[in-house]
């Protein structure tokens, strides 16, 4: 499967509109047609596209411990796509706001878990929505994406793209849990408010590769801010942020243009031997020693709009992360997409921001694409 950089674009579908061949749209705006496309989509032989409306979507069905789940045997790609709006069964244009779709847990149960069986290898894609209120009993209650890792493990790569994680809660990965012997890339999404029992309270994304050369997972350009050890962790959690766990066989990970901020602990924590690039983040704290590093900042308060009353994470005038960022040649990936959290192109001025919006105007700014 080939890795899908850019965000897919569309013209309107049916409820469940299945194309000749190879690929099955649907536009769902009730959570049970979330679910009962999720159902279809793990054995209907095709690539999947579900395209989720704008509003809020709770579960409050009893003795559930998951919102939404999917698990398949097969090899093809699926997508998740928060924000659009169309009439009747179709969806037709798209909102940029990733808050403009909301899957809300009541506090009980895990949000979204898309899981991967040994040996399959479709790409996970999930675009422009917030996660909120997840409560898990194991790792991922947000998100959990992927599968088993190892020499017969899951080999799809996944890919997260404007995501809010907001107020999630497990033992490990709260936000985000995402492991793979594919590939990964995380970026232009926020991390607020998670919090955790073990450590990685914000995210934990976990490569087995034994390529010690590609790059096979970048996190670029998300905001980390105020996830923090649960009351009744211990000593234990040591991270509040993310954690990078390379199992021992040191694969290439590289972190670029992240604002960590006013996490419990260590903001990056690099584990398990991973061989990880740290270029231009802001970090506070960390644990591990990077492969290298270059351009790291160091502020506790990088200059945020009002991340603690209104949850704006735009950077002021004179933030110090404004083209303090890294905009070359990675690899042969690109290290950035063409735009931010909000939906503004990268890059505004002469260098690309650190964070997950980009410094620019908005005036003229529509909300939609």
């Amino acid at each position: 499967m080939k890795l899908p950089f850019l965000l897919q674009l569309g013209i309107g579908s049916l409820l469940i509109a299945s194309h000749a061949g190879s690929a099955a749209t649907f536009c769902v705006n009730e959570t049970t047609e979330i679910q009962d496309a999720l159902a279809v989509a793990e054995s209907n032989g095709e690539d999947d596209v579900i395209r989720i409306k704008t509003g809020t979507y709770t579960y409050t069905f009893p003795f559930v411990a998951g919102m939404f789940y999917y698990e398949t045997q097969e090899d093809f790609d699926l997508t998740l796509q928060g924000g659009w709006t169309g009439s009747g069964e179709t969806c037709q244009r798209r909102f940029l706001n990733p808050t403009s779709t909301v899957l809300a847990s009541d506090g009980t149960k895990s949000i979204l878990t898309i899981k991967g069986a040994n040996s399959s290898a479709g790409d996970i894609i999930i675009e422009q929505l917030t996660v909120r209120g997840g409560d898990s009993a194991t790792e991922g209650a947000g998100m959990k994406l992927g599968g088993n890792i190892g020499s017969n493990g899951f080999s799809g790569s996944i890919v997260v793209e404007r995501v809010y994680f907001d107020n999630n809660s497990a033992p490990e990965g709260a936000g985000l849990y995402a492991s793979t012997n594919g590939g990964i890339r995380v970026r232009n999404s926020i991390f607020r408010a998670n919090q955790c029992e073990n450590n990685g309270c914000a995210a934990s994304i976990a490569i087995f590769s034994l390529d010690g050369s590609e790059v096979r997972a970048v996190f670029s350009n998300n905001t980390v801010f105020g996830n923090t050890c649960s009351d009744d962790a211990g000593a234990s959690c040591v991270t509040g942020g993310v954690i990078v766990d390379g199992l021992g066989l040191s694969p290439r990970t590289a972190l670029l243009n992240n604002a960590f901020a006013q996490n419990d602990g260590n903001d990056v924590e690099l584990t398990g031997g991973s061989a990880v690039d740290l270029w231009y983040n802001n970090i506070t704290e960390m644990s591990g020693t990077p492969a290298s590093e270059l351009g790291t900042l160091n502020y506790s308060n990088p200059g945020f709009v009002s991340p603690i009353l209104d949850d704006d994470f735009n950077l002021q005038q004179d933030s110090p992360l404004r083209n303090a960022g890294y905009d070359g040649f990675l690899v042969g990936l690109p290290p950035y997409s063409s735009i931010d959290y909000a939906g503004i192109s990268r890059v505004q001025e002469s260098v690309i921001d650190i964070g997950a919006h980009e410094f620019g105007e908005r005036i003229f700014f529509d909300g939609f694409e």
